[in-house]
């Protein structure tokens, strides 16, 4: 009973002393902006792939004639 009782006590100390701090957000939960959510090097990645992909189907395209 006596460590229910001290639970109880702590919970009511820490509730009262976050009263006085309603309102003022802690930084640790305020939202801060990190930049863009990928990189540089995986956005020249994509690029690359992209633009190197439509080279090739054009140099395939231009090989065969025409005829897909």
């Amino acid at each position: 009973m006596v460590n229910r009782a001290r639970k109880a006590q702590l919970a009511q100390q820490k509730f009262e002393s976050n009263v006085t701090k309603r309102g003022s957000a802690a930084l640790k939960l305020q939202e801060k902006d990190d930049g863009p959510a990928i990189g540089p090097w995986l956005v020249g990645m994509l690029v690359f792939l992209v633009v190197g992909s439509s080279v090739f189907q054009l140099l395939k395209v231009a090989l065969s004639g025409g005829n897909s």
